[in-house]
């Protein structure tokens, strides 16, 4: 697990860091992941546009873990962010609420601190944002070395060329990402992208790591569990 900074420009335009804290609370097996009733997002914010950015981030990250077969059950978020200004726009935190709820997740896998914003997008592409240079000073005033900022590929040309030199000096290392899955291939977490290629594995055998491929069979699976554990009990 790790601390997640969400990185955001108050109405004066000055750069706040915010950390998000992150609960997850396990629900029932599911195969039907991509079910609305399948993830349950709670902030303790008033903001509307600030919930609708963790709801927007949390979902991407959910789908993806799913898919992924890292995850087989709805689940409930619970974001706190402690100290955070009254008014939040837009959705420059998607991929700050994204990351949280994902290491989380891997919570026996220690990370970095992590600083980020971007917009997300449906299929996990990270969109520029405005703010930059001021959001990244109020990153650079509290993470510790060895931390990492995650920013939108397209804000490269917006970064003073002076900051990428002062994160080198304090081991803090600065990624322009196209997308969530590239951050989360920078932390360690695998993302094998299954999906993607031929579902029809023929006479090969399905294995844990084709979760994404091999589902839709819940009743039938449970069914097929109960009479082994009927047999086994006899």
């Amino acid at each position: 697990m790790s601390s997640v900074l969400l990185l955001l420009a108050e109405q004066t335009s000055e750069g706040v860091a915010i950390p998000i804290n992150t609960q997850l609370f396990d629900g029932v097996r599911s195969n039907n992941w991509q079910a609305a009733s399948a993830l349950s997002v709670r902030l303790q914010h008033n903001s509307p546009e600030a919930l609708s950015s963790a709801q927007k981030g949390a979902r991407i990250a959910f789908d993806l873990l799913c898919r992924e077969g890292y995850l087989a059950r709805t689940l409930m978020v619970r974001y706190q962010l402690p100290d955070a200004p009254k008014n939040i726009m837009g959705h420059s935190g998607d991929i700050a609420y994204a990351l949280a709820l994902i290491t989380a997740h891997f919570r026996r896998q220690v990370f970095p601190a992590i600083a980020a914003t971007g917009v997300l997008a449906l299929n996990g592409s990270i969109e520029a944002v405005e703010h930059i240079p001021q959001k990244l000073l109020a990153a650079l005033k509290i993470l510790p070395a060895g931390s990492i900022i995650f920013l939108p590929v397209g804000n490269r040309a917006h970064v003073p060329p002076q900051l990428p030199t002062f994160c080198d000096k304090h081991r803090i290392r600065l990624h322009f990402i196209a997308g969530l899955e590239e951050a989360c291939a920078l932390l360690g977490i695998e993302v094998r992208q299954y999906f993607r290629g031929n579902p029809f594995r023929g006479l090969q055998a399905f294995g844990l790591e084709h979760a994404a491929l091999f589902f839709g069979r819940g009743p039938q699976i449970d069914a097929a569990c109960q009479q082994l554990k009927q047999r086994y009990q006899q």
